[in-house]
């Protein structure tokens, strides 16, 4: 939500609130009967204004002022306890409770509590006084505070009509040996002891434990205590008071558990359908490109033909993505219309030469492992295998298709005879042969030697392939006149 917005919510809520609050006000004053202490005494409990005038002091007990008087507004006695009370309890009368707290928190002076408090004091049925740490302070001026006050005037009227009941409720920070105000005096009670009240202690409270669940239990068990006066239910109907609370508030976490888990399925469903739907939507988007990409791969076959590997490629790319008719299609033409391999040459390491006879009919190759293959093209006949002792760089055919050369890391240049199969020649070198190349008219073959990337460290020579001698050269370095020939070393 933008900033601007989120401020805007924040004044209506605050200013909802204010006029909230100054209803409220209104309400309350127009309820105000004529203060007249004598003639409201001699009027009928239940026909009071308030069943409950809530007296508290706003330094540390207004949280639990405000959570008690929306608890009691929002109770309702439950029926089957109304059937057991007395015809003239307020119980069987049925409705929420009124109750009163004092919100006007701007206009606390003499002639408030003369035109405001007192009478509202006068038209409720009880007085609930919520005991906390506060309750025991003077006024900043040194005058007692209004709690104090609120209970002096409602102990007159209580003496007046003794149907009017005080409920004290222990708040937080509230000791349990004192009582605020003259409900410590003895005079309040038989004269002789201090009186001895009944409370309900809610010194646990705190507006977390209020929403929380768990801490639920057991501030209804010490509601109970204040709703129980306010409704005439006798004492010992209250264990069947707790039990319907209990059961309410089980009733009310089985019902949100059910919320929770409908709102959890529904929102699973939800899920699942929108899994689905993306997944739709991704499958259509992958046929429509392969479509796409099939039209292109048919496209560029008929209108280039020398560029099949890039048809070939969209092909692939279009059945990669989807298996639509038309991409198996532009595939199978484009493989159909690609060189087929004529041989098969199977290496354990990469392989780094290859050469193939004038008449095309053999094709060889050397590898990494010093390997040399000679094989038919046809397949006629089994490849014929050479060794070298380091990586083969170079192979070459003689124009007559008798013989092979092969160069490698391993110092030397070797000539075969293709019809025997036989190692003809062995040359060696002081560096890494690079090349090898026979002469037109085969009888001679040339070799290079030292390292491929200088000019300056290379060296070529020329043998005889008929006495396998070096031919002398005018320039470089001379290495041994003659070649070891196989039967030399007792090789064949």
């Amino acid at each position: 939500m933008p900033m601007p917005m989120i401020s805007a919510v924040v004044v209506y809520r605050s200013t909802w609130r204010r006029l909230s609050d100054l209803l409220e006000r209104v309400r309350e004053r127009i309820r105000i009967a004529k203060p007249d202490v004598a003639a409201e005494t001699d009027t009928e409990s239940h026909d009071l204004a308030y069943d409950a005038f809530i007296s508290y002091r706003r330094l540390d007990g207004l949280d639990l002022a405000k959570w008690l008087r929306n608890r009691l507004q929002s109770y309702r006695l439950p029926r089957t306890l109304r059937r057991h009370l007395a015809p003239g309890a307020r119980g069987p009368q049925g409705g929420p409770l009124r109750v009163f707290r004092d919100e006007d928190y701007e206009g606390a002076d003499e002639d408030f509590w003369q035109k405001f408090v007192i009478p509202n004091l006068q038209q409720s049925r009880h007085l609930i006084v919520i005991s906390t740490h506060g309750a025991f302070a003077p006024r900043s001026d040194g005058q007692p505070n209004w709690l104090t006050r609120e209970i002096d005037v409602f102990l007159e009227l209580r003496r007046a009509d003794p149907r009017r009941r005080i409920i004290l409720v222990l708040g937080p920070g509230a000791p349990e040996d004192r009582f605020p105000g003259r409900l410590d005096d003895p005079a309040v009670g038989d004269g002789i002891e201090r009186p001895r009240w009944n409370w309900a202690d809610l010194r646990s409270f705190s507006l977390h434990r209020a929403r929380s669940w768990r801490t639920r239990f057991g501030l209804d068990d010490q509601f109970a205590k204040i709703v129980a006066p306010l409704y005439d239910v006798p004492s010992e109907l209250i264990p069947m008071l707790r039990r319907e609370g209990v059961r309410k508030l089980v009733m009310a976490l089985v019902a949100a558990l059910l919320t929770v888990t409908a709102v959890a399925a529904a929102i699973g469903v939800l899920g699942v359908v929108a899994y689905q739907q993306k997944n739709i939507a991704q499958d259509r988007l992958q046929e429509a490109l392969a479509r796409q990409l099939a039209a292109q791969a048919d496209l560029v076959r008929i209108e280039q033909p020398k560029r099949l590997s890039l048809s070939t490629s969209l092909a692939m790319e279009a059945v990669r993505r989807w298996q639509t008719l038309e991409s198996v299609h532009a595939l199978q033409a484009s493989l159909a219309l690609l060189p087929r391999p004529l041989a098969h040459l199977q290496h354990e390491s990469p392989v780094l030469s290859l050469a193939i006879s004038r008449d095309g009919r053999q094709v060889a190759t050397g590898s990494r492992d010093g390997t040399v293959k000679i094989q038919p093209v046809t397949f006629a006949a089994e490849a014929m295998t050479f060794q070298h002792d380091g990586p083969v760089t170079n192979l070459a055919f003689s124009p007559d298709t008798k013989l092979l050369a092969s160069a490698s890391d391993d110092k030397t240049a070797r000539l075969y005879e293709l019809a025997s199969g036989r190692e003809l020649y062995r040359w060696e070198h002081e560096k890494p042969v690079h090349a090898v190349q026979f002469s037109p008219d085969a009888r001679y073959l040339g070799t290079v030697s030292g390292s491929p990337s200088g000019d300056n460290a290379r060296l070529m020579r020329v043998w005889d392939i008929s006495t396998g001698r070096e031919l002398p050269s005018q320039k470089g370095p001379q290495l041994p006149a003659a070649a070891e020939h196989p039967s030399q070393r007792g090789c064949g």
